[in-house]
């Protein structure tokens, strides 16, 4: 699937004072996150694609805090039994700059706090461990188990 991988909204608007970042990773597994300096709010989500151009999503964790040096302190962590559907098209298309580069498009992005750019740039295949806001929230600390949804 086209949609798979590392997004960011970094390259696409450079001066913007909040960035957004948006995991879809190949297990089915995926988070977006906006941040600021101060801050920081994410949803952790699974997907599937019912038909080409569609993600459907099932979203299970949102949490929000602090982000300071790398390190995320979510002052704020529920679960979430949301479902989303959203259609998408990634295409080469210019950054902020000018260069040539992977682009995401989503529609419609009236998810409510969730998606609120509606392009976001390839930054690689898979997210650094210390950019993923859910690397370090265990089953204990989240407050129930973990599974993927049946496909």
């Amino acid at each position: 699937m086209e949609a798979v991988g590392y997004w960011s909204t970094v390259h696409i608007y450079p001066n913007d004072m909040e960035a957004q970042w948006l995991a879809i990773r190949d297990d089915g597994a995926g988070w977006w996150m906006r941040g600021n300096v101060f801050e920081f709010d994410s949803y952790r989500f699974f997907w599937r694609e019912p038909r080409t151009g569609m993600l459907e999503l099932r979203i299970t964790g949102y949490q929000m805090g602090a982000w300071s040096h790398r390190r995320f302190r979510p002052s704020v962590r529920n679960a979430e039994h949301h479902r989303r559907t959203v259609r998408y098209d990634a295409k080469t298309d210019y950054n902020a700059v000018g260069e040539l580069t992977t682009v995401l498009e989503l529609s419609p992005v009236t998810v409510p706090g969730f998606f609120w750019s509606e392009r976001f740039a390839w930054e690689g295949s898979r997210a650094p461990r210390s950019g993923n806001p859910w690397a370090t929230v265990g089953r204990a600390r989240f407050g129930g188990r973990v599974s993927r949804p049946r496909r």
